[in-house]
C-alpha cells in the first residue's frame, strides 16, 4: 500500500481521507500490514486497486469432468471424528 501510495504523490493523511479512515488505521496498515477488512478495502479503493482485490475471489474453473470431480471433493466439508463414549 505504501508503494502505491508514493508512486501517486500522495501524504498519509491525503490517502486517509480520500479512504474515510483515520490517519492512524492507515499508519497502522502501512506499518504492520494489519487491518480490518472495511479498511483495507477502502484504502485499496481510494488507490485504485479495486481489480486487484477482484481476482482474488474469481472461481476456479474446471476444464474436464476430473477437474470438476476433484474441485468438488475439495470443497467437501471436512468432519471430526466422532468422540467414542466411555
Amino acid at each position: 500500500m505504501r508503494v502505491q501510495r508514493l508512486q501517486q504523490s500522495l501524504t498519509q493523511d491525503e490517502l486517509a481521507a480520500r479512504a474515510a479512515v483515520s490517519a492512524s488505521a492507515l499508519k497502522t496498515l502501512e506499518s504492520t500490514g494489519k487491518s480490518t477488512i472495511e479498511t483495507l478495502v477502502r484504502v485499496a479503493g481510494a488507490l485504485g486497486l479495486q481489480a486487484d482485490f477482484a481476482r482474488l475471489f474469481v472461481p476456479k474453473l474446471a476444464s474436464s469432468i476430473a477437474d470438476l470431480e476433484r474441485l468438488e471433493r475439495a470443497q467437501q466439508r471436512l468432519r471430526a471424528p466422532r468422540r467414542k463414549s466411555p
